[in-house]
């Protein structure tokens, strides 16, 4: 059978006199304040007073400020008593629990027996929760309360009946649910989250290249040839850009090492006869390069294509060292210095995502105009 207020009353009312008596067998000890205690006595005797007058969240605030004043496993066992008799069963738990682990103190020791009883009482209104998800650090919130993030170290300990609860995750929609809690048993429960379509890409995995709210930086690598003077080899750097939604801006900045392997120059040599002669050669030029761009990219078909287009304008600049292939057994060349590589124009793009989810991208970039007219293909990966 199940105390009732009246067994309850007489509990807190039996737990309060004990600890008086014995206050005024026991020493005086110069070490400890006399005014703290005192005051708890006081606050402690109103709260009994008022759980009297069924006045139980008043008298649980004077507990309080008595524990606050001069904490105590006494405190906290009338603490637990009123928040059992307000149906705050969690709590009552929780600080009965704490009272009752004081094993040493003498008061908790002489009245062990009762206080169990109450935790027995206390134990058969709650029921333990434990839930799992597919995303860390997903928040759980039960009956309101945040319980902290999944997943949690031990199951919580939860009112028995129908209890609601959540699970909340930056770019995932919120879960809700609904769980039967039943006395003194473990309830599990697994929730997948979905991903946010306002927050992800539109095939519902992280946000694409194309699909950013705000600026990000990517790495890009990239190989290419074309005509006339200036013929990217390879080349790495970064591009930034601003993405919304279908459309980007964005601006890339790259070093290149480029080789011109079509330009030719006249050398004068002396032959076996020993006659003067003038050939031309073909000149290999290699040396580093710096391009910048600025590209506006939009993806043609829909928000679900991961196929983009672009146009922007470009210029690069650089130096080349050239050599030149001098004839057989010559003994002079004409000295050739280093030359300089520019270029000027516009710069069109297209290309596509390495998969509806990926941050990698492949694109062919179509380089034309002053001092340039070549192509080159790019990998791209965002941060």
């Amino acid at each position: 059978m199940r105390p009732t207020f009246r067994g309850l009353l007489s509990l807190s009312l039996s737990l309060m006199v004990a600890p008086q008596l014995a206050a005024a067998q026991a020493p005086p000890q110069n070490s400890a304040p006399v005014a703290a205690p005192s005051q708890a006595e006081a606050l402690i005797a109103e709260g009994v007073a008022l759980r009297t007058q069924q006045r139980d969240a008043e008298a649980l605030t004077r507990f309080e400020e008595a524990n606050r004043l001069a904490p105590s496993a006494r405190a906290l066992a009338q603490i637990a008593l009123a928040e059992q008799a307000l149906n705050r069963w969690v709590m009552a738990e929780r600080h009965m629990r704490e009272a009752l682990a004081a094993t040493t103190d003498p008061w908790i020791a002489r009245n062990t027996g009762p206080l169990r009883s109450a935790l027995t009482v206390i134990d058969s209104h709650l029921g333990r929760l434990e839930v799992r998800t597919n995303v860390a650090g997903a928040e759980l919130w039960v009956s309101a309360v945040r319980e902290g993030t999944l997943p949690l170290a031990a199951p919580v300990r939860v009112v028995v009946g129908a209890v609601p609860i959540e699970l909340r995750a930056p770019g995932y929609q919120t879960a809700t649910r609904t769980v039967t809690i039943t006395p003194g048993q473990l309830a599990s429960e697994t929730i997948t989250l979905a991903p946010d379509a306002q927050t992800t890409g539109p095939m519902g995995g992280p946000v694409d290249l194309n699909e950013q709210t705000r600026a990000r930086t990517i790495l890009i690598a990239g190989l290419g040839a074309g005509l006339s003077f200036f013929v990217p080899v390879v080349g790495v750097g970064v591009r930034y850009g601003f993405f919304q939604n279908r459309f980007e801006i964005q601006g890339r900045v790259d070093l290149s090492l480029d080789w011109s392997p079509f330009s030719t120059t006249s050398v004068s040599y002396t032959d076996e006869m020993g006659l003067m002669r003038n050939e031309l050669r073909t000149l290999h030029q290699l040396g580093p390069v710096v391009g910048a761009d600025g590209t506006f990219r939009v993806r043609p078909i829909s928000t679900r294509s991961i196929w983009y287009v672009g146009l922007g304008v470009m210029g690069r600049f650089g130096v080349r060292f050239p050599t030149v292939a001098l004839p057989p057994n010559s003994t002079t060349s004409q000295p050739i210095g280093p030359s300089i590589a520019w270029a000027l124009g516009i710069a069109i793009e297209t290309g596509f995502l390495l998969g509806e989810r990926s941050n990698w991208d492949l694109s062919i970039r179509f380089l034309g105009g002053a001092g340039a007219l070549n192509g080159v293909v790019t990998l791209g990966y965002a941060l």
